[in-house]
């Protein structure tokens, strides 16, 4: 509960939120499925969920029966089917649909598997498409992406904040986005306020965003 009212957790939820929604998207032959992984307290579903078309298929899981109960407390009803999950094991064997997810979100839980590759390989088998966050000012792990060969790769939001005042240089996003396509990833700018911001990152390259311009 502490983590979740954290100023810094509600923003990362906000990010997280506006990539689901992008990903998932309206679609014209049925509705969207999305899975949460280690869904927890359900605060980043909470985020999520609103900006979600309708008719959205959500199913929260987690490993424990107990954040499960207080979920269904807190987030019953609506598009939420509820279901007991641990990443690190089949997912056909814990009944759970193969291949069949739009989306799978797995927000601050991935890291504590004890076996990354293989945790990644049974949430592929979802239908899983990999994002990884903070690219540019604040990414520290390079060596990241390469192990875990994500399709999305998500700008640091400072990053994309500062392009319209000069402070990020049009050539650091060109290089970014060079840097996704060499490792088979799309780029998505985060936070995008403005047309300018928009018009000075498309210039870049950047094909992907989300923010407050976009509703």
């Amino acid at each position: 509960a502490l983590y979740k009212d954290l100023p810094a957790a509600h923003a990362f939820n906000q990010l997280v939120a506006e990539a689901v929604a992008l990903a998932a998207g309206p679609r014209t032959s049925r509705a969207p499925r999305v899975v949460e992984v280690g869904a927890g307290t359900g605060a980043t579903t909470a985020a999520v969920l609103p900006l979600l078309p309708d008719g959205t298929e959500y199913r929260f899981t987690d490993v424990s029966p107990l954040f499960l109960a207080r979920a269904r407390e807190r987030l019953g009803g609506g598009p939420l089917e509820f279901a007991l999950f641990d990443a690190e094991s089949d997912p056909a064997a814990q009944g759970l649909p193969i291949g069949q997810a739009d989306v799978v979100v797995a927000a601050n839980v991935l890291h504590a598997t004890a076996d990354l590759r293989r945790t990644l390989a049974n949430l592929r088998e979802l239908g899983f498409q990999l994002a990884l966050s903070g690219l540019g000012a604040h990414f520290a792990s390079l060596e990241l992406v390469r192990e875990a060969a994500p399709d999305f790769l998500i700008l640091d939001p400072v990053l994309v904040g500062n392009v319209t005042d000069g402070i990020t240089p049009v050539e650091t996003i060109q290089l970014l986005v060079r840097f996704a396509a060499r490792h088979g990833a799309q780029l998505v700018a985060p936070g995008v306020r403005d047309a300018e911001q928009a018009h000075i990152l498309r210039r870049a390259g950047v094909e992907l965003m989300s923010g407050e311009l976009f509703g």
